[in-house]
């Protein structure tokens, strides 16, 4: 029955244009219907898409933002080392004189003990 109209309506374009010297064209009713289908699913495509991007767009910015952290980080990090560096240096320097002291300590208490 489509295929019937459709060309009903051709024939009928055919002899307007005869008649009035005007184009008319008769585009079928489903290629409308597909060109309708094709706009809505391209919106719904662009829609996913830009969901996409902007999550993408987020994840980046938060990698960004992390390398950012990190590298102060390890500026920190290289500061801190050496602090702990000159604190372990002098915690050695007293142990070995608490160790020197200790020495002398224990001599003079053995002298002391002796005496008495």
């Amino acid at each position: 029955h489509m295929c019937y109209v459709h060309q009903q309506t051709i024939e009928i374009c055919d002899e307007y244009r005869q008649a009035e010297r005007r184009y008319n064209y008769a585009t079928p009713k489903s290629y409308l219907e597909f060109i309708d289908l094709y706009k809505n699913l391209l919106a719904r495509k662009r829609g996913d898409v830009e969901a996409e991007f902007k999550s993408l767009e987020v994840g980046l910015k938060k990698l960004i933002q992390t390398e950012e952290d990190v590298g102060q980080l390890q500026v920190r990090l290289v500061e801190e080392s050496q602090f702990v560096e000159e604190k372990t240096v002098a915690t050695e320097a007293m142990l070995e004189r608490i160790g020197r002291e200790t020495v002398i300590v224990n001599e003079q208490k053995a002298v002391a003990d002796v005496e008495n």
